[in-house]
């Protein structure tokens, strides 16, 4: 049976002074807050109901001077464990050098059921958001943390945009590690400028890292970084994602996504590019799924900017859903190249076994196909079709495709080689 105890807990600010005495240099300050608002102790598993702590959380975030803060006294909310219930959410306005860790956030609202489509379960906001060059969020943290919605699942929830389990809005340099996002009903992840009209000044995010976050279950996509600039995600997975798992876009002020880096990335659905200018590198990633198609490069197809430059190396892909004869490869909108390089796609059996394409390359999109192999059970299939762009398929002496389990009983048998010569 559960027990829940709301407890008070008052404002504690505990300053952590260090000194290097060799040099006589004082290093940063540390100061550690906790909230003075009810939590949440169970023996275990999600609460059903509780008090909404999200007005009390975010006057008391309010109250930290976090507009102003520098790096030499950095602050850090450290729930130690503590759960806290938040539908409304939590908005940290304009916070410098800030983290969250070690705790989790439950939110039990249901946009369903609200005129406004739901909000961010953590929302890092610029402060002044509406006004003129809005103040940025800068150096901001958050780590081992559990959040929780309660999309209870069916598909895609394409107006849920702002029910995210963490917005940054404008937020330079920020690090997300080690979460775990479930059940919301908007993206996991919604890292963009501000979701109000284009604000003069508004800037999206610059230098981010997400590394070690664990996502299932979501409305919208895994992750959707709009006009991003110079982003790591890292040893992240997402399952049971409404739409796609990565969705890269441009902002509402036409700002192109620039510099993503994607490794050792498990996805169940497909990456989709939609407004890229600068270099996306994509190294270790494993779509588990038959999904079609496994990446998504439409850029030109929407009049949005290009890919100039896109690489895929030591992945492996599946594809081969029932939904249509979809290419596994739809690269468009890629004028410097694209390179899939030391992958491997499994084609798998599905309705339309004898149309699925491996690939379809726009003319503008010039793709090496370099020491990839194939996997597949259909007895045939279309190497390309759809585009017109150059293609190139390449394996070197040294090109070998990797040793796949054998075939379940009465399944087809699997053949496994490198990428087909284009057709004429």
């Amino acid at each position: 049976m559960k027990r829940r105890l709301f407890i008070l807990f008052p404002v504690l600010a505990v300053v952590v002074m260090t000194v290097a005495f060799g040099g006589g240099t004082a290093r940063a300050s540390t100061i550690t807050v906790s909230a003075p608002c009810n939590n949440i102790t169970e023996d275990g598993g999600t609460p059903l109901s509780s008090t909404d702590e999200s007005s009390c959380l975010t006057i008391w975030l309010a109250t930290l001077g976090l507009e102003t803060n520098t790096s030499a006294t950095p602050i850090v909310w450290d729930l130690e464990g503590q759960s806290y219930e938040v539908d409304k959410g939590i908005t940290v306005a304009g916070a410098q050098y800030f983290t969250i860790q070690n705790g989790s956030f439950y939110n039990a609202e249901n946009p369903d059921t609200v005129a406004y489509g739901g909000t961010p379960t953590i929302d890092l906001a610029g402060a002044k958001t509406y006004s003129k060059n809005p103040i940025n969020g800068t150096n901001d943290t958050l780590q081992n943390l559990t959040i929780e919605g309660t999309y209870p699942g069916g598909g895609l929830r394409a107006s849920m945009e702002n029910a995210a389990g963490i917005l940054t809005e404008g937020v330079q340099n920020v690090t997300i590690s080690n979460d775990n996002i479930s059940y919301s009903w908007g993206d996991a992840l919604h890292l963009a400028p501000y979701l109000v009209p284009p604000v003069e000044g508004a800037q999206s995010l610059t230098t981010g890292i997400v590394n070690l976050v664990t996502i299932n279950h979501t409305g919208r996509c895994g992750i959707a970084p709009i006009g991003v600039d110079a982003l790591n995600i890292e040893n992240t997975s997402m399952s049971g994602t409404g739409y796609c798992a990565i969705d890269m876009e441009v902002d509402s002020g036409n700002t192109p996504v620039k510099a993503v880096t994607l490794t050792n990335v498990t996805t169940d659905s497909f990456i989709e590019l939609d407004g890229v200018a600068g270099p996306i590198v994509i190294n270790g990633w494993t779509e588990t799924a038959n999904e079609d198609p496994d990446l998504l490069d439409e850029s030109d197809r929407n009049n949005k900017n290009t890919v100039p430059d896109l690489t895929v190396e030591n992945s492996a892909v599946h594809c081969g859903e029932t939904s249509g004869p979809y290419p596994c490869w739809d690269i468009h909108g890629t004028p410097e190249g694209a390179v899939i390089n030391n992958s491997v796609t499994l084609m798998a059996d599905n309705a339309y076994q004898n149309n699925t394409p491996l690939w379809s390359v726009g003319a503008d999109s010039p793709t090496l196909f370099n020491d990839d192999c194939v996997s597949t059970n259909l007895g045939t299939y279309k190497a390309g079709d759809g585009g017109s762009g150059a293609v190139t398929v390449s394996a070197g002496p040294d090109f070998t495709c990797p040793t796949l389990p054998p075939p379940a009983p009465g399944d087809p048998a699997i053949t496994t080689g490198p990428f087909p010569q284009p057709r004429n």
